[in-house]
C-alpha cells in the first residue's frame, strides 16, 4: 500500500481552538487527507458516531464534552473502533496513560511539527487498513471475507460487484448500527460524490444478489437514516400495513378502532331479501296548511279578522314583540 493511499483519508478534526484547527486542516490537505471539523464535544461525538473516518483527532480541553469521555463514548457506547489520536498541552505521563486508557490509540503534545503529526495518522491508517484487510465479516449466515473478497451466505457463494463489495464491507464492518448514505457515498468516493441514483442502483442489485434468493433480508433501509446489514426484523413501521397506518395502531398491531365487518347475509328464508331495483325519490316532506282558528264554544262574538297577529295569549305577545 502506497504512501499516497494512506494519505486520502478521512480526518475528523474535534478542536475548539480554531487557529489551530485552521492550521492543522490546511496542513493535512496539502498532503492529501480530507478534513471534518467540530469546535465542542458533543459535536464532534456526533460526527464520529453517524459517519466513518479514518482516524479521529480530539483535543483534551473542549466545551460541552472532554476528549476522554468522547473516547469512552466511542469504544464503550458507540462500539466504535476507528483510530484515536489525543492532542494535548499535558505532558505527564499520567495524563498520557489516562488517554490511553480511555481508549484513544496515539498521544501527541501541543506544540507539534505537522510532519510529525501526519506521520502519526498515516501509521494508524496504515496498521487499521491492515488489520481490517484480514477480517473475516459474518453477520447471520452472510460471510464477507476481506482478504480474498469471497462472499457467502448459507454457504452459497455469490458474486458481488466491486463497488457492491466495498459497500458491503461498510455495512458489515458497521453492523447493527446504521450507517448513513453520505457516510457510504463519502468512503466510496471521497470527495468527488456521484449523482444521487448511483449508489441507490448499487444498494438494488447487491440487494438482489444477497437478499432475494434467501428466505429473509439482511440489508435493510432505515427511512431518514440510511442503511444497515444486520440479522433482525425489520423495522416496525415498515411491517405494519398502509391501512393501518391511516386508521392508527392499537397496542398489539391492530387497528385502535377497526372497522366492523359487514354482516353475513341472512338466511332466514322468512326475511326477505333486499330489493336491488332502485327506488324512485320521494318529494320532499312539506308542512300542512295549518287550519284557520275557530272562535272558543259558547262566545257569540266572533273575533275580527288580523292576520297573523290575531294569535292571543303570550304566544300572541311573543309574535308582537318579534314583528315590531
Amino acid at each position: 500500500m502506497s504512501n499516497r493511499d494512506l494519505r486520502s483519508g478521512l480526518i475528523l478534526l474535534i478542536e475548539d481552538n480554531r487557529d489551530v484547527a485552521q492550521a492543522v486542516g490546511d496542513s493535512l490537505e496539502r498532503y492529501g487527507y480530507s478534513i471534518d471539523y467540530a469546535t465542542d464535544g458533543i459535536s464532534g461525538l456526533h460526527l464520529a458516531v453517524t459517519h466513518s473516518y479514518d482516524v479521529v483527532v480530539i483535543d483534551l480541553i473542549l466545551p460541552g464534552m472532554d476528549g476522554l469521555d468522547i473516547c469512552r463514548k466511542l469504544r464503550g457506547d458507540a462500539k466504535k473502533s476507528t483510530p484515536i489520536l489525543m492532542l494535548t498541552g499535558r505532558d505527564t505521563l499520567e495524563d498520557k496513560l489516562s488517554g490511553l486508557e480511555a481508549g484513544a490509540d496515539d498521544y501527541l503534545v501541543k506544540p507539534f511539527e505537522q510532519r510529525e503529526l501526519e506521520a502519526r495518522l498515516r501509521a494508524l491508517i496504515r496498521r487499521n487498513r491492515q488489520q481490517v484487510s484480514t477480517l473475516v465479516l459474518k453477520v447471520g449466515d452472510l460471510v464477507l471475507d476481506t482478504a480474498t473478497f469471497r462472499v457467502t451466505r448459507a454457504g452459497q457463494e455469490l458474486d458481488v460487484s466491486p463497488i457492491g463489495l466495498k459497500v458491503l464491507a461498510i455495512l458489515m464492518r458497521e453492523s447493527p448500527r446504521v450507517v448513513s448514505r453520505s457516510a457510504i457515498e463519502r468512503e466510496i468516493w471521497g470527495d468527488t460524490l456521484p449523482d444521487s441514483d448511483t449508489l441507490r442502483s448499487h444498494l438494488y442489485n447487491l440487494r438482489r444478489v444477497i437478499d432475494k434468493p434467501f428466505a429473509h433480508p439482511l440489508l435493510h433501509t432505515i427511512h431518514s437514516a440510511g442503511y444497515r446489514i444486520g440479522d433482525v426484523a425489520p423495522q416496525w413501521d415498515q411491517a405494519i400495513p398502509h391501512s393501518i397506518h391511516q386508521a392508527g395502531a392499537g397496542r398489539n398491531g391492530g387497528p385502535a378502532h377497526p372497522t366492523p365487518p359487514p354482516p353475513p347475509p341472512s338466511e332466514d328464508p322468512e326475511i326477505p331479501a333486499p330489493d336491488p331495483t332502485p327506488q324512485p325519490a320521494r318529494p320532499p316532506l312539506t308542512d300542512p296548511e295549518p287550519a284557520p282558528l275557530q272562535p272558543p264554544v259558547g262566545d257569540p262574538t266572533p273575533t275580527p279578522e288580523k292576520g297573523p297577529m290575531a294569535i292571543q295569549g303570550d304566544q300572541g305577545q311573543r309574535v308582537t314583540r318579534l314583528a315590531r
